[in-house]
């Protein structure tokens, strides 16, 4: 024990032998290590210690803490049901658990950078993200046999939207070309990266990806207005016009590792609570001797 925990300790015990020697309402003595009964609720002079350090105060100021929560601890216990005292006690053990839990994520050092770098995997588009492009393409849907007619209609479109002023004149000047049976569709797409991840938003829900060759086209295009001859992806033919070009966000990497630290002991707690809930397999051993001595068991 440290020598500030013997010395609070110390200092309890003279405070509960002050005046009389400790007992219970009954006169008889208490055991060692107890400061004070109250009903079935022992105050325990080591937890006292452990109330003072985690929360710097002094040995007194524990004690009382203590002792009230003993006696809050009591007349539940003589007030309410069973069942609520045990579900009050789960509560109260799993939130123990849980500062144990924290309090072993934060002993175990500051963030590995495998760590920092899982966080950025989930949480790019804030802390790590690249310059992004945000588009508005039309795209001619390919069927088998169709795709000499898909590109000629693309480059059509392509013609047609050349002045587009808006993603909305874009969509008006494609709906005003004659399609000739084939499958014409117009979408606004959210910011995405050269690798072709989309920025996730309310329009867009979710993190999705672009195909390469659609991401390649959009970045090569430098000004909002600008657009791409057809281009031929597993979809089809896409003609992509640039709306918006938005700059790299980058978080230096001493500032992110202090950004991300909470986070990464709050992934380290949740581990360890995994790997203590996870079902775990019963290993049987059989005892070698066990036919015989089954055999030997008399049966009426």
């Amino acid at each position: 024990m440290k020598r500030a925990a013997r010395a609070a300790l110390a200092a309890l015990a003279a405070m509960a032998c002050r005046g009389a020697p400790p007992a219970t309402g009954g006169g008889e003595r208490l055991a060692e290590g107890t400061l004070a009964v109250v009903g079935e609720e022992h105050v325990d002079g080591r937890t006292v210690v452990r109330v003072a350090n985690a929360q710097g105060i002094p040995p007194r100021r524990a004690l009382e803490l203590a002792l009230s929560d003993a006696v809050f601890a009591a007349a539940a216990r003589r007030e309410l049901a069973p069942e609520a005292v045990r579900v009050v006690e789960a509560a109260a053990l799993a939130r123990a658990l849980l500062d144990v839990l924290a309090e072993e994520a934060r002993a175990a050092g500051p963030p590995t950078p495998a760590e920092v770098d899982a966080v950025l995997e989930r949480r790019w588009p804030e802390l790590d993200r690249p310059v992004t492009v945000r588009t508005t393409h039309a795209v001619v849907r390919r069927q088998p046999g169709e795709d000499a007619a898909a590109l000629a209609l693309a480059r059509r479109l392509r013609e047609a939207i050349g002045g587009a002023t808006s993603a909305s004149d874009l969509r008006a000047r494609v709906e005003a070309v004659d399609a000739q049976g084939l499958d014409v569709r117009v979408e606004e797409l959210g910011p995405c990266t050269p690798d072709g991840r989309v920025v996730p938003s309310r329009a867009f829900g979710g993190t999705t990806v672009l195909v390469a060759e659609y991401a390649a086209a959009a970045h090569a295009l430098q000004a909002p207005g600008d657009l791409s001859d057809p281009v031929r992806t597993e979809f089809g033919y896409h003609v992509i016009r640039l709306e918006e070009r938005l700059p790299e966000r980058r978080v230096p990497r001493e500032r992110l590792v202090e950004l991300v630290t909470p986070e990464v002991y709050g992934a380290r707690s949740r581990a360890a609570m995994l790997r203590l809930v996870e079902p775990r397999e019963a290993t049987i051993e059989v005892e070698r001797g066990a036919e015989e001595l089954t055999a030997s068991v008399p049966v009426e």
